[in-house]
């Protein structure tokens, strides 16, 4: 029983990153480019840092673009992803 309900809390975390990562991506294409720090303070007002992990997870798996000013930007790869990943985000 404990297994499953940690199972449970674990799937619903997921879920829940994602849907953070989601709602970045629907961000930025319906804004355009944002400032990391502007993305911060949208996403970040109960001061969690989750934002961060999800910001970083969308550079690393090519969703977003960083550049070296700050400015984040969604990427082609992102745009497919709101696409094709809209159920494994919105899972």
């Amino acid at each position: 029983m404990q297994s499953q309900t940690s199972n449970l809390a674990y799937e619903r975390e997921w879920a829940r990153r994602r849907r953070l990562q989601y709602t970045v991506l629907v961000h930025l294409t319906e804004s355009g480019s944002a400032k990391w720090g502007a993305l911060y303070s949208r996403f970040d007002k109960d001061g969690t840092g989750e934002i961060g992990e999800a910001l970083f997870q969308l550079a690393y798996s090519k969703h977003i673009m960083v550049e070296s000013d700050g400015t984040a930007k969604i990427t082609e790869s992102g745009m497919r992803q709101l696409e094709t990943g809209k159920n494994s985000f919105n899972a």
